[in-house]
């Protein structure tokens, strides 16, 4: 029985650029983690599974996960787009840093390790959404000292009254209608 002899898949030149210029076997360790393992200190210090290269200037990043128990979260990747999160793409690497980077069928050439993915955003629009959650997390705490002021009594000079009950109803608008059977 003869073996085959069918000619190997010919790569496209970036990838095969990528593949020789991310070569696992001769970059050489990061100076960060180089220094950890030669230091002569006594105490072990874990390198971090999910370092990230440095963000880009006028971009924040963050790890983005892609998939739950083995399943993709496809949920949560598209939450993440539409808060205006984009994968970092591989060649946006500064020379010498080493990441995992894999061919991903919708994203092309990104940052991936283990189940999560590296993404990045304009800090403009990092810096809108932070205002949003803090202006958000204001109004419901001063809504709470609200409520807390007009129904917990003064206590006995000991300290702030316990409330024994909080009850608020909240209503997004009219009820809906429900058909009859």
């Amino acid at each position: 029985m003869a073996l085959s002899t069918s000619p190997a898949k010919a790569e496209h030149p970036i990838q095969t650029e990528l593949t020789t210029s991310r070569n696992l076997y001769t970059q050489p360790l990061d100076p960060e983690v180089r220094a950890a393992l030669e230091s002569d200190d006594d105490d072990w210090q874990q390198v971090l599974r999910t370092k990230a290269p440095p963000p880009r200037p006028g971009f924040a990043q963050r790890w983005v996960r892609v998939m739950a128990h083995g399943v993709e979260d496809v949920a949560n990747v598209m939450k993440k787009r539409n808060e205006g999160w984009e994968p970092r793409k591989a060649d946006s690497l500064p020379a010498g840093f080493f990441a995992p980077i894999v061919q991903h069928a919708s994203f092309g050439n990104v940052i991936i390790n283990g189940d999560m993915i590296l993404m990045e955003r304009s800090l403009k629009i990092h810096e809108k959404q932070h205002r949003h959650h803090t202006q958000m997390a204001s109004r419901q705490a001063s809504t709470i000292e609200r409520y807390l002021s007009q129904h917990a009594g003064g206590g006995n000079g000991y300290g702030a009254a316990e409330v024994e009950k909080f009850e608020r109803k909240v209503s997004t608008g009219r009820k809906p209608k429900i058909a009859d059977d």
